[in-house]
């Protein structure tokens, strides 16, 4: 027979849970930040200012990366001609959010996974 492990008590449950629940939200975080540097670096850039928009933020207890710009949604979907800045950075990209979460969607899961193994350590 493998190894038994019993919990006889809801307070142990608990306090896996809550270390569960806390290493999920640091790790959603990790990955959050990760996806906010990408998305900078995919960002269409003349002024710097939409890149600047782009934050990490809490929203109803979880993880959020934001565009804080009034014209980052129309920058985001539209097909537009994204030609090199005044400023001689790259000319960036459309769905500058989108893309890099579905390139960076198995690195994100593993950043938050590892932290909630590192909590049932």
């Amino acid at each position: 027979m493998g190894r038994v492990i019993t919990i006889t008590s809801k307070t142990a449950f608990a306090q896996i849970g809550g270390r569960l629940d806390e290493a999920g939200k640091v790790g959603a975080r990790m990955a959050a930040e990760l996806l906010r540097a990408r998305a900078v670096e995919e960002v269409p850039v003349e002024t710097g200012a939409l890149g600047d928009a782009i934050t990490v933020t809490e929203i109803n207890g979880n993880a959020a990366v934001v565009v804080d710009s009034v014209y980052g949604a129309a920058q985001h979907e539209g097909d537009f001609n994204h030609t090199a800045g005044s400023n001689g950075q790259a000319a960036g990209k459309s769905h500058y959010v989108s893309d890099p979460l579905r390139a960076n969607r198995k690195l994100m899961y593993g950043i938050i996974a590892k932290q909630m193994r590192t909590a049932l350590k």
